[in-house]
């Protein structure tokens, strides 16, 4: 994740409940760099656990303002895979943020 540090501070990264749905275990580490602006959030389901579909919940970003004005966030790099380990395409999302 990508955010500008002069109008957001990025204070806790959650794991969602969607990949561990199923009750299959799952890794996430996560790096916070508020100096610069970046964080890092790796969540991988364990070898052989297969594949989850639905809706739900990833990850839940808690920021703090710092500033005000519009601004955003982005994930410049994402990779997703399917049960096989094949890569998903998919367009890197951002999220406009207004601070009032």
């Amino acid at each position: 994740f990508k955010f500008d540090p002069k109008m957001l501070r990025l204070n806790e990264v959650a794991r969602g409940a969607l990949l561990a749905a199923d009750g299959q275990r799952v890794i996430f580490t996560r790096n916070i760099l508020n100096d610069s602006g970046d964080a890092s959030i790796v969540l991988n389901r364990l070898p052989g656990a297969g594949g989850v579909s639905g809706t739900g919940t990833l990850v839940r970003l808690t920021f703090q303002a710092i500033g005000r004005g519009d601004t955003k966030v982005t994930i410049p790099q994402i990779t997703i895979r399917d049960s096989q380990m094949q890569t998903v395409p998919v367009t890197p999302p951002a999220l406009p943020v207004s601070i009032e």
